[in-house]
């Protein structure tokens, strides 16, 4: 469903300093409003300059209005992201992995940490819901096919060979 990617990202005050002071407007795109952030950025941070080694991304930050449920869903264009809440609005990312019966469903909640990313299985139902001011996701769209366990693989390569270099 999801997995917390140890290491503590070193992007979000350059991520909020380039949506606040980037002068392009927020782009609709699959309902969502986004900005992409540039690869000159996302490659300051040692994790997505190992991952990039190993597979094709680009990363942007998804605003979601308040008030909003996005509801139970799977995503039908990628199997995978990495995710990184930047708002502290009151909001809450829920998964499904199964079902009790038509209407009774067993829940997860992804409890989001500062700073941190998360590598999601979006083949697992989820949904969100966002309260009352706007939610800032930073989000990773890979640009093949690739499964969960896949980039697993690579975060748990990643996090072996920084164990060693420790």
């Amino acid at each position: 469903m999801f997995f917390k990617i140890p290491d503590k990202s070193t992007l979000c005050s350059d991520i909020y300093n380039y949506i606040e002071t980037n002068s392009d407007e927020w782009v609709w795109y699959k309902e969502f409003n986004i900005k992409v952030i540039p690869q000159t950025i996302l490659l300051n941070d040692s994790f997505f300059k190992f991952l990039k080694t190993k597979c094709d991304f680009i990363g942007a930050v998804l605003r979601i209005d308040p008030n909003i449920c996005y509801s139970f869903h799977t995503d039908d264009d990628r199997r995978t992201t990495i995710n990184m809440l930047l708002s502290d609005s009151p909001s809450h990312c829920i998964f499904s992995p199964t079902r009790i019966n038509d209407r009774l469903l067993n829940i997860v909640e992804l409890i989001y940490e500062p700073e941190t990313y998360y590598l999601l299985d979006t083949t697992v139902p989820h949904m969100v819901i966002n309260f009352n001011s706007h939610r800032f996701m930073f989000s990773i769209q890979f640009l093949q096919d690739i499964s969960y366990n896949d980039v697993l693989e690579i975060v748990s390569l990643y996090n072996f060979i920084n164990r060693e270099k420790k």
